[in-house]
């Protein structure tokens, strides 16, 4: 899971023109099932530049392997209609 994480967090540097190249990478939730792993994130400028994004993160494993990988990336509003933003 350590090196999951960490090569997960190396990936978002460079995803996006506006973030920094030191983004704030944290793990909201993380799901387990079979062969299955969800893991839901959020990413932010250090700077404040963006609001960021929401990530969900899901990989099938066969053995010690990824063998499937689907993401889902939502940018964050700047204003939004709840007072918590996404979370």
């Amino acid at each position: 899971m350590k090196a999951l994480l960490k090569s997960m967090a190396e990936v978002q540097q460079g995803s996006d023109p506006d973030m920094p190249s030191d983004p704030v990478f944290k793990v909201k939730q993380v799901i387990a099932e079979r062969d299955m792993v969800v893991i839901h994130t959020t990413l932010q400028s250090r700077s404040n530049k963006t609001m960021g994004f929401r990530q969900v993160h899901m990989f099938r494993f066969k053995g010690d392997k990824v063998i499937e990988y689907w993401d889902v990336t939502q940018d964050v509003p700047k204003k939004a209609k709840y007072p918590k933003n996404m979370f």
